[in-house]
């Protein structure tokens, strides 16, 4: 029987591959991404604002400006890979599964912080300082 852990690496490695196809056709130029709705119609950053520009910074190997553009592309793609190695030393030492689950709850909680802030800090900056970051 498959534990919750096994349902969630599953969905884990199906999403990589999704993202890998989508990053793929993006990369041959069949597709463009359209401009984000909340900066052009509200004139706010939305917390995924940056995300597409972060992550091809990711690809090309610009950890900076990818952190810059938006710092949680790098955490999630830190997070989901240690949750992953985490789930295989577990599934061969055959040890308890509370420690995916507590790791899964403390990422998660650390991951809504940091997009949040982005958000708050990109929108101040904004708003108060005209400063707009790319």
């Amino acid at each position: 029987m498959k534990s919750y852990n096994d349902y969630v690496a599953i969905s884990v490695i199906i999403a990589i591959l999704i993202i890998s196809v989508l990053v793929l056709v993006f990369l041959q130029g069949w597709f463009t991404i359209p401009a984000c709705i909340f900066i052009t119609k509200f004139g706010v950053y939305c917390p995924a604002c940056g995300a597409t520009r972060a992550f091809i910074y990711m690809l090309n190997g610009e950890i900076i400006k990818s952190l810059i553009s938006n710092p949680a592309v790098l955490y999630i793609i830190l997070s989901l890979s240690i949750y992953l190695i985490l789930y295989i030393y577990i599934k061969i030492t055959e040890k308890d599964e509370k420690l995916l689950f507590k790791y899964g709850k403390f990422s998660f909680y650390i991951g809504i912080f940091i997009v949040l802030a982005n958000f708050i800090i990109r929108n101040l900056l904004l708003h108060i300082y005209n400063i707009q970051i790319p």
